[in-house]
């Protein structure tokens, strides 16, 4: 008696049943509803899922097989709500075969809406590091096009908070409090049809069920002494029953077995409420033919192996056997407390009512009383409200708020009021108050100016250290190298407010890239950078632009000798010459160092770049663009990720009131450039110019004359004061308007690179918990297969990512943000590529493909992808692979021995280019007889010969790997040649040597035939002289001259002698060798 008391005090304090309504309605129709963690390995549910917590995905799992349910948002049914985080177990895929899905928490998570391909599969859900494909993971069976296009912006999957769960189970926990008062009315018989007493129930009884509500109220240890309950009729619309279960505390629930049971269509009209329990365990037993109400429970279904036909409502629930079916509890139940409504009394707590700014959370938890149902209306005191029984608040700024909550029922309202202070971290003021040089190096003296601020202190240094100087206002730091250094004090303020400042430190380097490396465009860069190195190198030419006192910059004598376009707006009268600086300090020397040789290949119409040197040292760069009508596609950032530079950091900066993004990109090399990238806009009728400075050029918008701009020096300063002198030069002519809003990316790609099979990007973010979604084009090869990528995940400051891509060759990808645009990047391998003479050479066939399927060596450097060439020449053709994007050279001294499997017909020669050699005739190179069979060749590093260097090859600096196709002899010009598993080794097989070709006494001549001017090819084993002679078919000489051979490799070059057309007899012999006699033909010319 005193526990009934008791609990009908309960009842009038936390809100009674009072009227005729479904105890379950606060569910919302879901078949498994419950407040906290839901652990689902085995089997499925047909109706819609939703917790309050968290999922654990502990196996496989179907959600919502038949019906998703009504709960909607955005119009799409909700077939699984989480409000916490999806936990990953084991190898399972959790389908969700109808409706979408809500996750309130995605730490632990991300959401594929396309596939790896950026196809619009299937939406998924994996764990953060794994792919399209992994599991454990939640599997929809429909796409985003299918819900409506969701995506990151739109209807998202991440959404939390849509469910008031605290609520809902406050009102079912007064409900099941309210039924558990109901009289015991049930007809109960045993099975003779003798009439049993509640209190004495046999091991089997009959139920006979009367109009209306049947209260049938049992013991636990009643409820499993039952063995069997038999129904002499059937539950229905006008039969109700329900079962109030007295099981206090911890339950193993044993079903009964129930005959008779007329099935699913019968359930809806059957509930369990286990009102006092607060662990129930099903360990055994029979269907459970209706709704299990145990709002206060922890529900665990492990060793029941039935079905349960009905919902299930509880604190939380895992479920490893059975079917949860879709058979809703669907009756209006009268209140059996007969209580007057209580007006509420409204009260709450805060987790902390003085919280810093810095990462801030005020969580309330309402301690309300009063009848149900109550609503609530928070006010936070800044312009924000809530309706939510228990919400979570963040302010924006620092300061004192008042937060009032009203809560209201059928017998009034009340409001409690109290105040919450968001405190200001205070920051860290550090004057840089030394800069004393010394051998070698440099050291910073660091002052925390406002040190009575803080309780305590400390500094970091990146990548030397953290907590250093503990509560030491004046420190040093030394330097021995140039770079952009970041040096961090940590502070502790009197309200425990933890402040943090980052303090940049650049200590500058000695000179920066030039401006004729610069200039590509970013659709072009793979090929077109090795095209621009090779074609450099076989012309002998400097790849790296050597500046003459004839390349000084003089904007008079360059506009007197070179006639500079200018626009046809009759009110500029300015070139492009016009808008460059004069100098970058007194005493600089500038030098032109235009990258010409794109005009070739890119959209650029006009290209101007210009050094400032100080002391011989290149100090800064403008580089400039002019294009028609479109904006060109490249910045310097783009350009350098390709060579292997990184981001380390993008800022907004203001210069003569515009504003500019600057950027600080660490080079291989180890050394910092600070650059700004814009453009400037001009149409024939517009009376000024359009800046536009964005990171994302492709969202320019276009003129008819862009003069795209990209400045980078050794310091900022520099690079500030070449973008204002370009700026004073345009509003000499005519005003520069910027009317674009300035957009900070809020992620990049701050380096990329490639390790083995793997793409690696580092991911820079301004803020943690972004949707960021990778998109990519993929070209499979350099000649066909074309793919897409898609890769989403969860931002964090900074991140690492790697996507396998086996041997693919290039990627140009976008970087999205909430759906927007932040990044555009390019990647390549090396690329392989041909050179050859047009007028003597037809491809009938050049394939480049993947080879998936091959298997990598740790100990090994590959060279990726298979080349396929068919081709008739008579003269030469040259098949090439850049070993490094951006044709960077790179070491390989580790390595002994570069080897391939080939098959073909014809004399190779394999040649590795360096980036020191300057003359092409003195790289090193290795003749190669290719077979008509396949076979793998090791060819050592010393067998290649320089013509103009007797010493051994070193290979600390390779850019390029060659294979020339020289006819062994004339008419013997077909070349079927396949390339492939190309690779740097440390060891080789044995007998390897039997395949090396040794050209002794013997030679090539090419182009074979030739108009009269052709190359000879031999090897010499000592320093000696020869004489070339060439007859005709009569044997009158027709040609004689003299050579001197030196030891090792020779190339010969005949230009144009007077020989007669057709065929001639070539001899070259001298006192200590004899290569013999070959055919040689001559045509018209």
């Amino acid at each position: 008696m005193k526990s009934q008391l008791f609990l009908v005090w309960v009842l009038l304090l936390c809100g009674s049943f009072l009227r005729s309504q479904n105890p379950v309605s606060p569910a919302l129709g879901f078949n498994v509803f419950v407040e906290n963690n839901l652990e689902l390995k085995s089997n499925e549910s047909e109706g819609p899922v939703a917790a309050g917590g968290n999922l654990t995905i502990a196996g496989n799992y179907q959600v919502a097989i038949h019906n998703a349910g009504s709960f909607l948002v955005g119009g799409q049914a909700i077939g699984l709500v989480v409000g916490g985080k999806l936990l990953f177990q084991g190898n399972g895929d959790l389908k969700l075969n109808k409706g979408y899905v809500k996750i309130g928490d995605l730490t632990n998570a991300k959401v594929w809406y396309k596939d790896q391909n950026g196809a619009n599969a299937n939406i998924r859900i994996t764990k953060t590091n794994g792919g399209y494909d992994s599991t454990p993971r939640i599997s929809l069976q429909n796409n985003a096009p299918f819900f409506g296009n969701v995506s990151p912006q739109n209807n998202p999957v991440n959404q939390g908070n849509l469910i008031d769960f605290a609520s809902a189970f406050t009102q079912m926990r007064a409900a099941s409090l309210d039924l558990s008062q109901c009289t015991h009315n049930a007809k109960l018989t045993n099975p003779n049809g003798n009439p049993v007493d509640i209190a004495n129930l046999p091991n089997q009884i009959k139920i006979t069920l009367q109009n209306g509500i049947n209260y049938l109220n049992i013991k636990g240890t009643d409820l499993n002494s039952v063995s069997e309950i038999t129904f002499v009729n059937q539950p229905n619309a006008n039969r109700i029953l329900v079962i109030n279960v007295n099981a206090a505390g911890s339950f193993n629930w044993k079903v009964w077995n129930q005959p008779g049971f007329g099935g699913k269509a019968n359930c809806p009209y059957v509930i369990y409420n286990f009102y006092n329990a607060t662990e129930i365990k099903m360990v055994n037993g029979d269907t459970v033919e209706g709704t299990i109400f145990a709002p206060f429970a922890d529900v665990d279904k492990n060793g029941h192996s039935s079905n349960i036909e009905g919902q299930l409502i509880a604190k939380s629930f895992k479920q490893n056997a059975g079917e949860m079916h879709y058979a809703n509890f669907s009756a209006s139940l009268p209140s059996c407390v007969v209580a007057p409504v209580i007006a509420p009394v409204a009260d709450f707590s805060v987790n902390a009512a003085a919280q810093c700014l810095s990462d801030h959370s005020f969580v309330f938890t309402n301690t309300t009383t009063g009848t149900d149902p109550v609503t609530y209306h928070w006010d936070f005191g800044d312009g924000t409200i809530s309706t939510v029984m228990n919400p979570v608040k963040s302010y924006t700024t620092p300061g004192t708020y008042t937060v009032s909550m009203t809560a209201t029922n059928a017998a009034g309202y009340n409001t409690k009021t109290s105040t919450v202070t968001v405190y200001q971290s205070v920051t860290p003021v550090v004057d840089i108050t030394g800069s004393v040089p010394g051998n070698g190096s440099v050291t910073k003296q660091l002052t925390l100016a406002n040190v009575n601020l803080f309780s305590s202190f400390s500094w970091n240094l990146q990548g030397g250290g953290t907590g250093l100087f503990p509560n030491q206002s004046v420190v040093n730091f030394n330097f021995t190298e140039a770079g952009l250094y970041i040096v961090t004090v940590n502070t502790l303020d009197a309200n425990g407010c933890a402040g943090l400042l980052e303090i940049p430190i650049i200590i500058e380097a000695d000179d920066v890239s030039p401006g004729n490396d610069g200039g590509l465009e970013s659709e072009s860069l793979g090929d077109a950078v090795t095209k621009r190195y090779l074609q450099r190198k076989k012309k002998s030419l400097p790849t790296k632009l050597e500046k003459t006192d004839a390349l000084i910059f003089n904007k008079n004598v360059l506009a007197a000798n070179n006639g500079y376009y200018a626009s046809q707006n009759s009110l500029a009268g300015l070139t492009m010459l016009n808008m460059f600086p004069s100098q970058l300090v007194p005493g600089s020397v500038a030098h032109v160092t235009s990258p010409t040789d794109i005009l070739d290949y890119t959209i650029a119409e006009e290209v101007l770049s210009v050094d400032f040197s100080l002391s011989a040292k290149t100090k800064a760069v403008v580089l400039g663009v002019r294009t028609a009508n479109k904006v060109y596609n490249h910045t310097k950032a783009s350009c350098d990720r390709l060579r292997g530079a990184e981001i380390l950091y993008v800022k907004t900066v203001k210069i003569k009131g515009y504003n500019f993004l600057e950027q600080a990109i660490k080079q291989r090399n180890g050394s910092v450039e600070y650059a700004i990238s814009f453009a400037v806009g001009l149409n024939d009728t517009d009376s000024h110019y359009s800046l536009q400075t964005n990171w994302f050029v492709k969202e320019y918008i276009q003129s008819k004359d862009v003069y795209n701009f990209q400045v980078w020096a050794t310091t900022p300063a520099y690079t500030v004061k070449l973008v204002e002198d370009i700026l004073t030069n345009l509003n000499g002519s005519l005003p520069v308007i910027q009317t674009e809003v300035q957009k900070l990316p809020k992620t990049y790609v701050a380096k990329i690179s490639r390790e083995g099979i793997n793409l690696v990007m580092k991911l820079r973010s301004v803020e943690r918990g972004q949707s960021i979604e990778i998109e990519m084009e993929e070209n499979h090869t350099e000649t066909n297969g074309y793919g897409m990528r898609y890769e989403p995940l969860n931002s964090d400051g900074e991140q690492t990512i790697s996507i396998e891509i086996k041997d693919s060759y290039e990627f140009d990808g976008l970087i999205k943000v909430n759906g927007q645009i932040q990044d555009a990047f390019y990647h390549a391998d090396g690329n392989w590529g041909l050179d050859y003479d047009k007028q003597y050479t037809k491809i009938e066939n050049y394939r480049v493909y993947n080879n998936f399927d091959r298997v990598y060596k740790n100990d090994e450097k590959a060279v990726h992808r298979t080349v396929n060439l068919t081709t008739k020449t008579d003269d030469y053709i040259t098949l090439y692979k850049s070993l490094y994007p951006g044709n960077l050279p790179d070491d390989y001294s580790e390595y002994k021995f570069i080897a391939f499997t080939a098959k073909g017909s014809g004399l190779l020669d394999i040649g590795l280019v360096k980036s020191s050699v300057k003359e092409w005739k003195n790289q090193y190179k290795a003749p190669l007889n290719i077979k008509n069979y396949e076979q793998t060749y090791y060819i050592p590093f010393d067998y290649f010969k320089s013509e103009g260097n007797s010493a051994k090859m070193t290979v600390e600096d390779l850019t390029t790997l060659t294979f020339t196709f020289l006819p062994a002899k004339a008419e013997t010009n077909m070349l079927d040649l396949v390339i492939k598993d190309v690779k740097f080794t440390k060891t080789a097989p044995e007998g390897y040597e039997s395949l090396l070709t040794l050209m002794k006494n013997e030679y090539v001549v090419y182009p074979n035939p030739s108009n009269g001017t052709f190359n000879a090819l031999l090897y010499s084993e000592i320093n000696t002289f020869a004489n070339v002679t060439i007859y005709d078919m009569t044997g009158k000489i027709q040609y004689s001259t003299k050579v001197f051979l030196n030891e090792g490799r020779n190339e010969l070059l005949f230009e144009n002698p007077s020989l007669p057309t057709g065929v001639l007899i070539m001899n070259i012999t001298g006192s200590a060798v004899n290569y013999g006699s070959t055919k040689l033909m001559i045509r018209n010319k």
